[in-house]
C-alpha cells in the first residue's frame, strides 16, 4: 500500500511538473497568436485607411491630418512588428492595437473633409459661372452701348452735313 501511495504521488509531482512547462508553452503560443491576428488586422486597417486619404485628396480635400494619423499609426504598427521579431508577443499585440485604436473615427473625418471640399469645389464651379454670366452681360451691355452710340454719332455726322451745305 505504501509502494502504491509513493507511486501514485510520483506520477502527481510528474504531472505537476510537466503541466508547468507545458501551460508556459501553450500561453506563449497563444500570444504569439493574437500578437500576429492584431498584426494583420491592423495592417488591413491601415492599407484601408490609406485608400480613405488617396479619394479625400483626389476630391481635393486636405488630407494633412489624416496622413500624420496615418504615419502614427504606421509608427506603432512598426514597433509591433519589432516587438514580435522579439519575442515580446504581449507588446506586439499591445502595439498592433493600439495602431488600430488609433484610427478610430479615421473615416468618419475623412468623409467630412471629402463633402467640404466636394462643397467648396461646387461653391467655386457656381462662382465662376455666374462671373461669367456678368462678364457676358458687360460684354452685351457694352456692345450695344457701342451700336447705340455709333449710330448717334453717324445720325449728328448727317446732320452737320445737311447744316453746312
Amino acid at each position: 500500500m505504501a509502494k502504491l501511495i509513493q507511486v501514485s504521488l510520483l506520477m502527481m509531482l510528474s504531472f505537476l511538473l510537466l503541466s508547468s512547462f507545458y501551460v508556459p508553452m501553450v500561453a506563449g503560443q497563444n500570444n504569439a497568436n493574437t500578437a500576429k491576428a492584431n498584426i494583420a488586422s491592423t495592417k488591413t486597417a491601415i492599407s484601408n485607411c490609406y485608400t480613405t486619404v488617396k479619394e479625400a485628396e483626389a476630391e481635393g480635400a486636405n488630407v494633412s491630418v489624416l496622413i500624420d494619423n496615418l504615419n502614427f499609426a504606421g509608427k506603432l504598427l512598426t514597433q509591433a512588428e519589432i516587438a514580435y521579431s522579439a519575442k515580446d508577443y504581449v507588446s506586439a499585440a499591445d502595439f498592433a492595437s493600439n495602431s488600430k485604436d488609433s484610427l478610430s473615427g479615421f473615416n468618419v473625418l475623412a468623409v467630412s473633409l471629402k463633402e467640404t471640399a466636394t462643397r467648396n469645389r461646387n461653391a467655386g464651379l457656381f462662382t465662376n459661372y455666374v462671373l461669367g454670366i456678368a462678364a457676358l452681360a458687360v460684354f452685351c451691355a457694352g456692345l450695344v452701348s457701342w451700336v447705340f452710340l455709333s449710330k448717334k454719332t453717324q445720325r449728328s455726322n448727317v446732320v452737320d452735313e445737311f447744316a453746312s451745305v
